[in-house]
């Protein structure tokens, strides 16, 4: 099985983002994305994003099944309105897997609305999919983790979200992924807890970074992939694509 996961910068750079769907596509089972925005009217919106970018991957993708993730209704990530659009995650899945059950659940706050209109307050989900191959019970978690405080220390409320994903993670049964765009440096509590029983990737590898030139703080990682210690990784690595201001992250695993 091969995965990408992406943070997708709300498709702020949609001419090399729809070429690099083209050239995955056909050799990728799991693309887990994160910034997807949702809506019927087909806009830019604040941070020269698309409103319909869940629609425009969906399209290219087409022999993949969607599901969207809301985390904010009504709100773009500057906090502006706009009434019929909604912000999160999406993971896309080959249509040939048999996916036992997919969902999400709140990690932080339980309500999609913002507070005074405060975008620092948007509500976070895990998603997820679990599917067999080969006997084996495997589940792809596809996070994307509390922005806010910027420099993605630890805080209370991250402490929440973590102690929420390691519940679920522990409980699980079965081969386990999680992927995304955590908001965590790795030196972190927060990142600690989530990362308990499984393996860092991102560590292992020793990846310098998961950033590229368009992001202008000092931090280089914001995005892991975390595996459970029966899965077999056959390959990891950070494409080189630009299409975002986060790097995509490469897996091949199997039980």
């Amino acid at each position: 099985m091969k995965l990408i996961s992406l943070n997708t910068w709300g498709g702020k750079l949609l001419e090399p983002l729809t070429v690099f769907f083209q050239k995955y596509k056909k050799e990728v089972d799991f693309f887990c994305l994160q910034e997807i925005y949702d809506s019927a009217e087909k806009k830019v919106i604040g941070g020269d994003m698309k409103s319909n970018l869940f629609a425009i991957i969906g399209t290219i993708l087409e022999h993949h099944h969607g599901f969207f993730t809301p985390t904010t209704i009504g709100y773009d990530m500057t906090g502006s309105k706009h009434p019929r659009l909604q912000f999160g995650q999406a993971t896309f899945y080959k249509k040939n897997i048999q996916i036992k059950d997919s969902g999400d659940f709140f990690v932080y706050r339980d309500k999609l609305d913002l507070i005074s209109n405060n975008n620092r307050t948007a509500a976070k989900k895990l998603q997820y999919v679990i599917f067999n191959q080969n006997n084996s019970d495997f589940l792809i978690n596809n996070l994307h983790g509390l922005w806010y405080p910027p420099t993605k220390f630890d805080s209370p409320e991250r402490i929440e979200q973590s102690n929420k994903i390691y519940s679920f993670l522990h409980n699980f049964r079965g081969k386990k992924v999680i992927c995304g765009d955590f908001n965590l440096l790795p030196d972190t509590e927060s990142f600690k807890i989530i990362e308990k029983g499984m393996k860092n990737l991102v560590k292992d590898f020793n990846i310098p970074t998961t950033r590229n030139s368009y992001y202008q703080s000092h931090e280089k990682f914001a995005d892991y992939i975390l595996v459970s210690p029966d899965i077999k990784t056959h390959q990891f690595k950070v494409l080189p694509d630009i299409v975002s201001d986060h790097q995509p992250l490469f897996l091949e695993f199997g039980s």
